[in-house]
Formats: C-alpha cells, sequence, structure tokens
C-alpha cells in the first residue's frame, strides 16, 4: 500500500508537469516573419528584428526570422542599412501562429552595407569585428582615379608613399621591401612573385564595384602579406536584364610650378590622356564583363613619359539562376606597359622635377630615370558549389605571370595560387570557414638576384557567430614557407573579436589579431655592389616579420532622412617583431670578420657602404582614428557624400629606446607627444611616419550639379636615414629653409554636371593652391594640373 501511494503520487506530479508544459505550449504564440525587396522580390537577410523595443535577431539568408512569445500583442521593428525602416503591429487575439510577410523600400543612394573581406562572408558593415572602411566606386569615378593607389589613398589612416601601402602607419617607405598590406582582387591575393609587391596600374580600375579596406591583420584568412590589414578589390557583375555599358575618358594639364625657374618644359605641357571602357550582360545563366583601359603620360619629372594598355575578361556559369548548385567563373586580365620610375630629384633648385643625374645627360640611358617594359597577365579559373542546406565549396586558381621586357637579362615571374574554401552553417547563427591555400612561385633573373624558387603551403579555420546584439569571431592559419637557399620557417597565428549592439544604432568591438610576412626574393638575394653608385646588398639571415593588433572601437550609425552617417572611433595598438627595414650601413663579407677594424682597406671600406634589409627586434605603435563616412539625400535634390578622418599613431623602435618597452612608459611619451614636435620626445620613432593624418572629402549634388573639395594633411617625416641628409643633393638646404615645417597639405577641386541622356562632364583642379610639396623626401609631387573627364553610362 505504501509503493502504491508513492507511486501514485510520482503519477499525479508527472501528470501536472505535464499539463503544465502543455498549457505553456499553448500560451506560446509563433510569429514567422519573412523579409524581401519590395523593388526585386529576393530576400533581404541580415535585418534586424525589434519587438516591442527589444532586439530579437536577425533574419538568415532567405530572409526569414521566427519569434516565440507569449504577449498577444507586439510592435514589430524591421532595420537594414540599404532600406527603409518598417515597423509593423501584430496581434495573436484570434491565432497562435502568424505569417507575414514585410517588403522593405530600398534607398536609392546608399553606401555599401555589406562587407565580405573580412571574415569571407556577407556581414554588415556595422557587425564587423575589426575595423573596415568602404569606398564607393561613384567617389573613385568623380575623382578620375588612373590608378588604383589614387582612390586607396582617399581612406582615412591609409597613405600610398611612393607605391608602398600603409594602414595606420604599420609601413613607412622602404625602397624594395615588400608590401604589409595584402592586396586581393576578387578573393585571390595579387602581389608579385620576387617583391610581393602590388603593380597598382594592373588593377582593373574601370570594373570596380567598391573597395574594402580592412586595418588589422588579415593573415589568418589570407595568410602571409596581410601582417598590416588587407584592401580588397572587388569587380561588378551586371544584373540581370541590366546590360552594363560605360566609357570614360579624360584630358589632363599640368600648371606651370609656382617658382618659374624650376620649370623645364618649354613646348608641350606634361600631362596625361586616357579611355576606358567597360560592357557586360546577364543572359540567363551566362554572365560577362569586359574592360578595356588605355592611358597615356607626359610625365612631370622630366624623362618618365609612360604608356600602358589593358584588357580584363571575366564571365561565369550559373547552373541554376538562384545560385545554387555549380557556378564556373573565369577571370583573366593582361597588359603591356613602357614605365619609368626615379628615384631622387637632381637638386632642390631649377632641377627640381629632374632626376637625379638628369639636369644634363649625355645619352638617353644616363638621364637619371629607370625605365621597365612590363607584361604582366593573370587567368584565374574558379568553381562554386551551394548546395541547398548552405553548405558552399569554393576551388580558385590563378596563374600570375610577369615579365620585364628590357630589363637586365628580361627578368621573369611566375605565381600559383590554388585556394579551397568550405563555408558551413553550423547553426542559423553559426558559421565556419575553413579551407587551405598553396602557392607555388619562381623567379629568374641572373643579374641582380639570380634564379630561385618558393613554396608556401596553409590550412585555416575561423568560426562566426552572429545573434542578436552579439557578433563573435574567432580563427586560426598555420602556414609553411621555404624559399630555395634559405630555412624553411612554419608560422601559426590567431584572431579574436567581438561586436555588440548597444542599441539598433550603436556597435562596440574589440578584436586581437596575429599577422606575418615572410621576406621576399628580392629582399633577401638582391646584390647590386660593383653596379650603382650606392649598393643594395643580400641577407641570407633575413626573418619573417611577426606581430599583433588590439583594437577597440565604438561605430555609431545616424540617419536625416536618406542621408546616412557612420561616426567611428578606435584606439590600436600593433607591436611587431624582426619588421623588416631598409638599413644604411657597412656590410662587410664574411672573410673581413677576423680582421680588426684598423686594418680594413679604405677602398674595401667604401666598396661595402650601401643598404640593407635589416630585422628591426622590437616595434610599437599606438594610436587612435576618427571618422566619419556619410551618403544620402538631405533633401530630395541635394545629395551628399562625405570620406573624412583624423588618425595619430607613434609608431617607434624600441631598440633606440629600451625605457619604452615598459607599456606605461611608452603611453606616457605617446600622450606628451600627441601636441609637440620636440625631437627628444621622438629620437626613437621608426623612419619615414607621419605621426597626423588628415583627410576630408566632401561632395555634394543637386540637380545633376557636382561640387567636390578633397583635402589631405599629413605632419613632417620625423625620422630619416642620416646619409640622405648627407648625400642627397638639395635636401639639406630644403629642409633648413626658412620657415620649412617638413609638414605637407594640399586641396584638390572638383566641379561637374550631368545631363539626364548625354553623360558627366567634371572639371578637376588638383593641387590646387599649386604648392610645392612632397610626400616622399626628394620627391616632388605634381603642381598645379587640370582635367577636364566625360563619362557616360548607357
Amino acid at each position: 500500500m505504501f509503493v502504491y501511494s508513492i507511486q501514485m503520487k510520482q503519477l499525479l506530479i508527472l501528470t501536472y508537469l505535464s499539463l503544465c508544459s502543455f498549457l505553456t505550449t499553448l500560451a506560446q504564440n509563433t510569429l514567422h516573419i519573412r523579409v524581401f525587396s519590395s523593388l526585386s522580390g529576393e530576400p533581404v537577410s541580415m535585418a534586424d528584428i525589434t519587438i516591442n523595443g527589444r532586439l530579437a535577431g536577425m533574419t538568415d539568408d532567405k530572409g526569414q526570422y521566427i519569434y516565440h512569445t507569449p504577449e498577444k500583442s507586439l510592435l514589430l521593428s524591421v532595420d537594414h542599412i540599404s532600406f527603409k525602416n518598417r515597423r509593423v503591429r501584430v496581434s495573436f487575439q484570434t491565432t497562435s501562429v502568424q505569417y507575414i510577410t514585410i517588403p522593405l523600400e530600398q534607398l536609392i543612394e546608399n553606401l555599401p552595407d555589406v562587407t565580405i573581406t573580412a571574415t569571407r562572408a556577407r556581414k554588415p558593415i556595422t557587425r564587423e569585428v575589426v575595423q573596415v572602411d568602404l569606398l564607393p566606386k561613384e567617389l573613385i569615378f568623380n575623382v578620375n582615379s588612373t590608378r588604383l593607389y589614387d582612390a586607396v589613398d582617399k581612406v582615412p589612416g591609409v597613405t600610398v608613399i611612393d607605391g608602398q601601402m600603409s594602414i595606420r602607419n604599420g609601413s613607412g617607405f622602404a625602397y624594395g621591401i615588400g608590401s604589409r598590406v595584402l592586396v586581393i582582387v576578387d578573393g585571390m591575393p595579387l602581389l608579385t612573385a620576387d617583391r610581393g609587391d602590388m603593380r597598382w596600374n594592373f588593377a582593373p580600375i574601370e570594373m570596380v564595384e567598391n573597395l574594402e579596406v580592412v586595418k588589422g591583420p588579415a593573415s589568418v584568412l589570407y595568410g602571409a602579406g596581410g601582417l598590416n590589414g588587407a584592401l580588397h578589390i572587388k569587380t561588378l557583375w551586371p544584373e540581370k536584364e541590366k546590360p552594363i555599358a560605360r566609357i570614360q575618358t579624360f584630358y589632363n594639364l599640368v600648371d606651370n610650378p609656382r617658382d618659374p625657374g624650376k620649370k623645364w618644359w618649354w613646348t608641350q605641357r606634361p600631362g596625361e590622356w586616357g579611355i576606358s571602357a567597360t560592357a557586360g550582360e546577364s543572359s540567363g545563366p551566362l554572365d560577362y564583363v569586359v574592360g578595356i583601359n588605355q592611358l597615356t603620360t607626359r610625365g612631370f619629372i622630366r624623362f618618365t613619359d609612360q604608356t600602358q594598355s589593358r584588357l580584363t575578361f571575366k564571365t561565369r556559369y550559373r547552373t541554376r539562376p538562384d545560385g545554387r548548385g555549380l557556378t564556373l567563373q573565369w577571370n583573366s586580365s593582361i597588359m603591356g606597359s613602357d614605365e619609368a620610375d626615379f628615384l631622387a630629384w637632381h637638386d632642390a633648385d631649377s632641377n627640381f622635377y629632374v632626376p637625379l643625374n638628369g639636369a644634363d645627360p649625355a645619352a638617353t640611358s644616363a638621364d637619371g630615370a629607370t625605365r621597365i617594359v612590363r607584361q604582366q597577365w593573370h587567368i584565374t579559373p574558379e568553381a562554386i558549389y551551394l548546395t541547398r542546406s548552405g553548405i558552399r565549396h569554393r576551388l580558385a586558381t590563378r596563374w600570375y605571370r610577369l615579365q620585364f621586357k628590357n630589363y637586365r637579362d628580361n627578368l621573369k615571374t611566375n605565381l600559383f595560387n590554388i585556394d579551397y574554401s568550405l563555408d558551413i552553417p553550423i547553426t542559423l547563427y553559426t558559421r565556419l570557414t575553413t579551407g587551405f591555400n598553396y602557392q607555388y612561385f619562381d623567379v629568374f633573373e641572373i643579374y641582380n638576384i639570380g634564379n630561385h624558387t618558393g613554396r608556401n603551403a596553409s590550412a585555416f579555420a575561423q568560426l562566426d557567430h552572429l545573434r542578436g546584439r552579439w557578433a563573435l569571431n574567432t580563427g586560426f592559419r598555420y602556414e609553411y614557407f621555404s624559399i630555395s637557399g634559405i630555412e624553411s620557417r612554419r608560422i601559426p597565428v590567431f584572431r579574436a573579436g567581438a561586436n555588440y549592439q548597444v542599441d539598433p544604432t550603436l556597435f562596440v568591438r574589440a578584436n586581437f589579431g596575429q599577422g606575418f610576412r615572410f621576406p621576399t626574393i628580392t629582399e633577401i638575394f638582391i646584390s647590386t655592389a660593383g653596379r650603382e653608385a650606392v649598393p643594395i646588398f643580400p641577407n641570407l639571415n633575413l626573418r619573417p616579420e611577426y606581430g599583433w593588433n588590439a583594437e577597440i572601437g565604438l561605430k555609431k550609425q545616424l540617419t536625416i532622412n536618406t542621408w546616412r552617417h557612420y561616426f567611428d572611433f578606435s584606439l590600436f595598438w600593433l607591436e611587431y617583431k624582426d619588421l623588416v627595414e631598409i638599413t644604411f650601413g657597412l656590410y662587410l663579407p664574411p672573410r673581413w670578420d677576423t680582421v680588426p677594424p684598423n686594418q680594413i682597406p679604405l677602398d674595401t671600406i667604401v666598396s661595402y657602404l650601401g643598404f640593407q634589409a635589416q630585422n628591426v627586434a622590437f616595434a610599437r605603435n599606438a594610436g587612435l582614428e576618427l571618422s566619419w563616412t556619410s551618403e544620402g539625400h538631405l533633401t530630395d535634390q541635394l545629395f551628399i557624400r562625405t570620406l573624412a578622418g583624423y588618425t595619430y599613431s607613434l609608431p617607434v623602435d624600441v631598440n633606440l629606446d629600451s625605457t619604452l618597452r615598459n607599456p606605461f612608459r611608452y603611453f606616457s611619451r605617446f600622450a606628451t607627444s600627441l601636441y609637440t614636435n620636440e625631437n627628444p620626445l621622438l629620437h626613437a620613432m621608426l623612419k619615414y611616419r607621419n605621426r597626423h593624418l588628415i583627410k576630408l572629402d566632401l561632395e555634394a549634388t543637386w540637380r545633376g550639379l557636382l561640387l567636390g573639395i578633397d583635402y589631405r594633411y599629413l605632419s613632417k617625416v620625423e625620422r630619416i636615414d642620416e646619409v640622405f641628409r648627407t648625400f642627397l643633393p638639395g635636401y639639406a638646404d630644403q629642409i633648413n629653409k626658412p620657415g620649412y615645417t617638413g609638414n605637407e597639405y594640399f586641396i584638390n577641386l572638383r566641379i561637374g554636371y550631368r545631363t539626364p541622356r548625354h553623360g558627366q562632364f567634371t572639371f578637376i583642379v588638383n593641387n590646387l593652391t599649386n604648392r610645392e610639396y612632397m610626400i616622399r623626401f626628394v620627391r616632388p609631387e605634381a603642381p598645379r594640373n587640370f582635367t577636364l573627364q566625360y563619362r557616360i553610362e548607357f
């Protein structure tokens, strides 16, 4: 009887709990939401769902979201950066299940709102765990960017000095050193095999859709070269039933210098002219885009005339219109160019715009300019397979060949790249991206470098979680590297970050990432001893660069009518080990190691004075950045676009001041130096860096009339090699002129008019005040120059 009583009690409790659970289920209401574009009918993913004032979640790839609640009445708000916000009231008076479809009206003009570079997957820019800046194609075209670096240099915190890109002072000018910023074109890196740098004129700027700049290590997803960040160039695809046809042409003339005595041209003025065209169409399962570019330059620096011609073609075939199943792509570019470059001016007076040794050459080969006839091309086949469950396989290959047709012994380089990635939606909110990459590269040049081959092999994995207010990210990569003639290397790197949505318009982020860069073949093996007045010596003991970056940031989104703003503030801290810098010194061969210094002949010492790539044991760089980006209509007729920012950083070589190893001592120096130029505080700075950087681009369009202004300011370069101060002609005189500060600025102005049917005419004045200025020492920038541009789209 006692046992029976216990069993009855257990049965009653179980029945009671089941009944409560059943009644609770009955009381639970379910809302099925589907969000789509009212214009195209396509689902809208990553739209914020706010219910009764609380952020509930985000729509998935199908534009759907399911919400469970015991409440009977809901106020539903749907927000997406590219669409007008919608509010809907939902009532559960008659049923416990509701299905609701919400069409969103797309904004006529909007900033690029989704990024892919930082995670290899689509993500709203506000939910990124690192700072990502986007540059829209309209701004690139309106300022007549003939080469990619002209456009990239407009991004806050970014400088491109003599072709070398730096993000937040992560790099300075270093002749011959490879890029610390990984340049990616349509998902695949595009750096040269010999120098690890970017051939800026090879990028198909006429086909650019937008540019993404990742300000932080990108090595986990993209490998070596992403130590300081990444630049992703995304080219366009045509929309369905909307063929593309665009032509742009321009003519540029250079004005006389402010000082008439520095003018070297007396008949034909320096200038530049060119034409580019893009055409594409989406026809059923087949898409294609073709771009051509022709450019001719009569350089304002004497003897630096250039020409280039480029053809780019891309096509894809989709087995299903919704993108699922198999997609095959083929991208390729080919370019021939006759280029000229120079290292330094001849002097700071009448030969300001003349290359060193080029004032009165006896022959063309002695005019001080370096001429290179280049031919380069790449072919990039790609296959993508998207399953019904959302698993995405991507296999991409690239063969990039660069050949110097007239230089030395006809240098040839090849780079073969295979990249496989697998994107798996583990849950509705979590994705895993994993894969591997293999590179083989070779360089054939017997004059300065020699014949060498190398290999990179790596595997990576990254986990992304995006749910409610939180966006989380973590990743890992392991990479193997070898070059013939040196010891192979293996490096693991890690990254992690978080983004928290405080409210619908305010986002806080924090991230940490490691990065690395292997030394290039040129840095290790180049030897010009006996052939150059100031030789460069090889360094077979050069070690890989390794570092980490930490950042905390705040992003605020604000909308006035349809004018959308982003305000961003960040604090960053970078540390590098074995940073590679070009250093002047005495580099005697090992056979002289046992000889006392006073017994080494003077002519031997002179012969082995020169430059060499050297590792800086410990470098530190911290700073702050403020930026403001906006785009949209303030009124029905007035459209405004802004891109502005201020960056301050203090990059130091800790070897020059060991007290800066202490983070508190360094931070004290950082705060003190923010408002001073006193040399005792700055003697340990890394070479060729600017502490302050200000950029502002403001553009307004009213009834077809366009007006834009571009202002840039760079504080002086605090530290350069003393050998340049001593031996470069005119440099000491330049920096010792009364009133000379070394701070540089310039202003560009543009005005244009877009006709309803006949395209857009734009008149551009660069260096409006005709200042004599230099971004890189002893390399003058152009005097005031005028450009007339015409662009039409069909």
